[in-house]
């Protein structure tokens, strides 16, 4: 029942600081991967970085909503969670194009502040989650799970699917909502919200799923998988192998969007 703002930042203050720098450095490849994008025409420090912190101070609110949906049966998690979460990732750019901080945005654009929105909303999940389940529970130890379960090899779903709903509105704006820039682009975040909707409905089976089919090869080198410790170093591994195969295989129909979202835009577009 407490206030949201409270429950994020104010219960455990220090747990939520540390988990939020702990995110940024889990996810620090991420970043390196949307600088390297933003090359070409970088985006100003000030909106670059706003547009993280921005969907880190926003989150609360869209998780009030959210839950203020479920708690009335209105419509079940997996429904609701796609739509609202994926929108407050493409708040940044929505902003940036309301106010007119950047004119003439390119899809290459879009997918930055999309993967920036991404980012963030990752960022702020794994440490609200820790300061309010993880911590309480299990004080600082929660970690030793948390890191390895949550971290695919320095990336999210998050990041991926903010940046893939931003290919299909850099792809509205680029082209003026033209022909058919409107219909594709919407196809694109519906597709988004869709599979992660999808992802909490089934994702979690994903991962142990891809475990179990390691146990027979691992008795044949004398490893038994079911006696792993998630704290031990091979149990930190499986977990993070586990979270890869999630993140690889839950976003099949998202992979070829974001590549030729990547690809059709790797030279300087024309600003229109």
């Amino acid at each position: 029942s407490w206030p949201t703002y409270v429950r994020y930042f104010g219960l455990h203050p220090w747990a939520m600081l540390a988990a939020l720098l702990i995110a940024l450095a889990m996810y620090l490849p991420s970043l390196w991967a949307i600088r390297f994008l933003d090359r070409y025409d970088p985006e100003p420090p000030p909106l670059f970085w706003g547009s993280v912190a921005f969907v880190i101070l926003f989150a609360p609110i869209t998780s009030r909503v959210m839950h203020s949906i479920i708690d009335s049966g209105l419509l079940p998690y997996w429904v609701v969670v796609g739509p609202l979460e994926e929108l407050t990732k493409l708040l940044p750019l929505v902003v940036v194009v309301a106010l007119g901080l950047r004119s003439g945005l390119s899809m290459r654009d879009g997918i930055v502040y999309g993967a920036l929105g991404g980012l963030g909303f990752a960022i702020v999940e794994f440490a609200a989650n820790f300061a309010t389940s993880g911590f309480p529970g299990s004080g600082w130890a929660d970690l030793r799970t948390a890191i390895p379960g949550r971290w695919a090899l320095g990336t999210e779903s998050h990041v991926i699917w903010g940046a893939t709903a931003g290919v299909g509105v850099g792809y509205l704006l680029n082209r003026r909502g033209k022909g058919w820039s409107v219909p594709i682009g919407l196809a694109i975040v519906a597709l988004v919200m869709a599979t992660h909707g999808i992802n909490d409905l089934y994702g979690k089976y994903i991962g142990p799923l891809a475990i179990v089919l390691l146990i027979e090869p691992a008795q044949a080198v004398g490893i038994d998988l079911a006696d792993l410790q998630n704290e031990s170093p091979l149990g930190a591994v499986l977990l993070v192998y586990s979270a890869v195969v999630n993140t690889v295989v839950m976003n099949l129909l998202v992979w070829p969007v974001l590549a030729w979202g990547i690809l059709h835009s790797r030279k300087p577009e024309i600003r229109r």
